[in-house]
């Protein structure tokens, strides 16, 4: 059996170390880039400053003691909102809904009520799993906001 030549060995082996990696930083790259769920958050840089006034709306709405009931059936969401004394409020509601696997695939629904502190909203192709849901309930002129999980437990 020859033996390589130590000259043509050593820098082939070396090259071949850097092509080794070369590549699986290709790999890395792809995997990291390539995942459209995988992405910033809209307005970061703006919801980030605003989030002490976010934190105060909070506060406000849960002092209300309003709550919301959220159900799914088919391709409909279907939200109830209670004040203190559990009488139906709400004049809009705006919905900002995404599965937590996909946040790329968020859906903003806005509507008025069906009737005060009803809303019915469409939510199709609803994936099974568990969502996010951020409402935001207008009341005259009070604001109410949320975010709720909600488990869908079959696909739509």
């Amino acid at each position: 059996m020859k033996l390589m030549r130590p000259h043509i060995f050593w820098p082939a082996f070396i090259v071949s170390i850097f092509m080794v990696s070369v590549v699986f930083m290709g790999i890395l790259l792809s995997l990291a880039t390539g995942d459209p769920n995988l992405e910033v958050e809209p307005d970061y840089y703006a919801r980030a400053m605003s989030w002490d006034e976010r934190q105060a709306l909070r506060a406000s709405s849960a002092r209300l003691g309003w709550r919301t009931d959220i159900t799914h059936e088919g391709d409909v969401l279907r939200v109830t909102v209670h004040d203190a004394d559990d009488v139906l409020v709400g004049d809009t509601i705006r919905v900002m809904a995404f599965h937590r696997a996909l946040r790329s695939e968020a859906h903003t629904l806005e509507q008025t009520a069906d009737e005060p502190g009803v809303f019915t909203l469409p939510l199709s192709p609803p994936k099974a799993g568990l969502w996010n849901v951020a409402l935001e309930v207008t009341s005259g002129d009070v604001l109410y906001i949320e975010d709720v999980r909600l488990r869908i437990d079959k696909d739509g």
